[in-house]
């Protein structure tokens, strides 16, 4: 399937309840934005998960960006439903991807029971919970991965969206083959190295 007939398929399979207001393609990742994104956790029926494995796609869940809570109240709600306990280090906000990045050092007190705490905190706030585990001790070189995927967030989604738009194309080439070319390993010098040549692509 490409895009829009992915989108059909999923607007179909949708509830009304459910409010979705847009569906977006991160790489290969569907993202659904709602304005009802509780109504995700209602009920035994697992309508996503369903869409989901028929489709053999991961599908996200994002509140509408008119959900979004200010981050600095949003701060103080997930401070008080996240246990002492945890012991949280960062509380990040990435406006481009509508998440809030939690890194803590017991990041399943974060999650908490069944997901309650996480769920809790995208209802309450909008902010899409991204649970990261903390360090244990002063690491410079993983803050400046992590700062820098935080700054150049919205670069991020453009690739990624790019990215999508690749991978759920129409492919229109006259001849389907493959062309595998080692580049490292396979009894030579260097690393482990593969070079997939395709009518369309080089990776």
């Amino acid at each position: 399937m490409d895009i829009k007939e992915l989108e059909e398929h999923i607007w179909e399979k949708l509830p009304k309840t459910y409010k979705v207001t847009s569906i977006d393609f991160e790489g290969p990742e569907i993202i659904l934005y709602s304005k009802n994104p509780s109504a995700f956790f209602e009920g035994k029926e697992n309508i996503i998960g369903k869409i989901a494995f028929e489709l053999k796609k991961k599908i996200s869940i994002r509140a509408d960006k008119s959900l979004l809570m200010d981050p600095s109240d949003a701060k103080k709600v997930i401070e008080g439903l996240i246990p002492k306990e945890a012991e949280v280090k960062n509380i990040t906000f990435v406006d481009a991807f509508s998440q809030v990045a939690i890194e803590s050092i017991k990041p399943g007190l974060v999650i908490g029971k069944g997901g309650e705490t996480s769920k809790a905190i995208l209802t309450k706030t909008g902010w899409t919970p991204k649970i990261l585990r903390a360090p244990t001790s002063n690491s410079e070189f993983l803050m400046g991965i992590r700062y820098h995927l935080h700054k150049h967030a919205a670069e991020r989604k453009k690739f990624l969206q790019e990215t999508s738009q690749r991978i759920y194309r129409n492919v229109n080439a006259k001849h389907d083959w493959v062309r595998l070319t080692a580049l490292g390993a396979f009894r030579e010098v260097g690393r482990s190295c593969m070079m997939v040549d395709t009518p369309k692509t080089k990776v």
